[in-house]
């Protein structure tokens, strides 16, 4: 992982620049979990760092997710009829 991306950033990020984020972040981690079940990697605690990351920017993509969900409910909803009197 070259650097963090803090939440703020993460946020103003598109959707489709976030799952390329996602996808790169989450083949790093396996390449560390790799190399630190192989021994090469020695600085374990990067893993760890990854894998926080990771779970940062799954977390803001349901966010998302959810917010868009909620809308296209709204949207989909129909007034409900006044009663007619009898």
């Amino acid at each position: 992982m070259s650097r963090d991306i803090t939440l703020k950033e993460l946020r103003k990020l598109s959707l489709s620049d976030l799952s390329e984020e996602i996808n790169a972040l989450s083949s790093e981690v396996a390449k560390l979990r790799l190399g630190i079940a192989l021994g090469k990697e020695k600085n374990t605690s990067l893993l760890k760092k990854s894998r926080r990351q990771l779970a940062r920017m799954k977390g803001v993509r349901q966010e998302r997710q959810e917010i868009a969900l909620q809308e296209s409910a709204k949207d989909n909803t129909v007034a409900p009829a006044s009663k007619a009197s009898a």
